[in-house]
């Protein structure tokens, strides 16, 4: 008789342990649900692939700003233009959110002025001593600048080398989006692709 009371204590223990036991770890695994990103920052045109981790169930992909970053089925993001969005990531009756900021891509003339910036600036001794040595005669420096970096070094030289500038200006500016050298169609695109329309028309020579 004792030892059915104690047969039957026991089990209650255990009846009432185990549903503790696993509403715990059910608790616990639905904590580790989470994406793998939850801030990113992305250039227009760049691609990224988000994952939810700690779960297999299905993953429905939305975006707030479509028109700024898209996402697919699979959770791939591309970045559109320049703006922010939020991408959201539905498992079940949880969300999970990733904030993405996505900036302009640099023009290729940009690019270009910046990195040539540094090279500029190591030759500049070179170029006053040459000044120096030719100190009866006036020195041009003569420079086209699209975005303006070209034109800060163009003044940095002229003041180191004591010369005076030249600013070669086309008689139709170029625009960020003549500049965009991603797009086939841009000025600058067709004219690489086509020498005839690099005979720029000048507002003076």
């Amino acid at each position: 008789m004792m030892l059915r009371k104690k047969l039957t204590i026991l089990f209650l223990i255990v009846a009432l342990i185990c549903p503790m036991v696993f509403s715990a770890g059910s608790v616990q695994a639905a904590s580790k649900v989470r994406l793998n990103k939850t801030k990113i920052t992305l250039v227009v045109g760049q691609k990224k692939k988000l994952k939810v981790k700690g779960t297999k169930k299905k993953v429905k992909w939305s975006s707030n700003k479509k028109s700024v970053v898209s996402v697919s089925k699979k959770g791939v993001i591309k970045a559109k233009k320049k703006g922010k969005a939020v991408i959201t990531a539905r498992v079940g009756k949880k969300k999970l959110k990733c904030k993405v900021t996505v900036k302009k891509k640099k023009s290729a003339l940009s690019k270009t002025s910046t990195s040539k910036k540094s090279q500029t600036e190591n030759t500049t001794n070179e170029a006053v001593a040459e000044n120096s040595e030719t100190a009866g005669s006036k020195a041009l420096v003569v420079y086209f600048s699209a975005t303006g970096n070209t034109k800060s070094v163009a003044g940095y030289i002229a003041d180191a080398a004591n010369a005076d500038t030249f600013e070669i200006i086309p008689k139709e500016p170029y625009s960020d989006d003549d500049l965009d050298w991603t797009n086939e169609e841009s000025r600058v695109s067709r004219e690489h692709d086509n020498t005839d329309l690099r005979n720029v028309e000048l507002t003076s020579t």
